[in-house]
């Protein structure tokens, strides 16, 4: 019998889906951000010094929250959050068991922060104590941040930080932030 990899995540508890449920609205603040800001999109942001360009899928959002529903089911997640259908139960949600899910569940309704000229910073090659990002986009008030990484040819958003939990340096001024639909 072949053993499953371990993930870092557990079946969400009782407790923990009480957990979520708090922070549902959260979750749909964040959706319909996505949605209209970051979704089949190039998001670039322009510093004096560097220039990047996210491109952000469905697929994406899910790891975001730190979550897994219903088997990894990123779609299924997606459409839930942005009709607010969500439904965590037992043995079909999981957490992460380094903490991480509750702390991203308390900052992702501010992902728009993100989006405000002026107000966004970036840092670049951070290793933390979690994970490691070719890039993170922070607000300028250290409430949110958004670890991206390289694959398939662009950069991704891979996680959102609570900047309460995480310290990076204070990065370069975004100048600019462009938003092109991808085809």
């Amino acid at each position: 019998m072949r053993r499953r990899k371990d993930d870092g995540m557990h079946d969400a508890t009782t407790s923990d889906i009480e957990m979520l449920n708090r922070y549902k609205g959260n979750l749909v603040k964040a959706c319909d951000i996505y949605d209209r800001n970051f979704l089949n999109k190039r998001v670039t942001y322009v510093t004096k010094n560097k220039t990047i360009s996210l491109v952000c899928k469905k697929t994406n959002f899910m790891h975001l929250c730190g979550l897994d529903y219903y088997n990894r089911d990123t779609s299924r997640f997606y459409y839930d959050c942005k009709k607010n259908k969500l439904n965590f139960k037992e043995h079909h949600v999981k957490i992460k068991n380094d903490g991480n899910t509750p702390r991203k569940l308390q900052v992702i309704g501010c992902l728009g922060d993100l989006l405000i000229q002026g107000k966004v910073r970036l840092v670049g090659n951070t290793i933390s104590y979690f994970s490691d990002y070719n890039y993170v986009l922070r607000s300028h008030s250290a409430i949110i941040g958004l670890g991206c990484s390289w694959g398939k040819n662009n950069y991704y958003p891979k996680s959102v930080l609570n900047l309460k939990f995480e310290q990076f340096d204070s990065g370069e001024e975004i100048l600019d932030i462009l938003v092109e639909d991808l085809a």
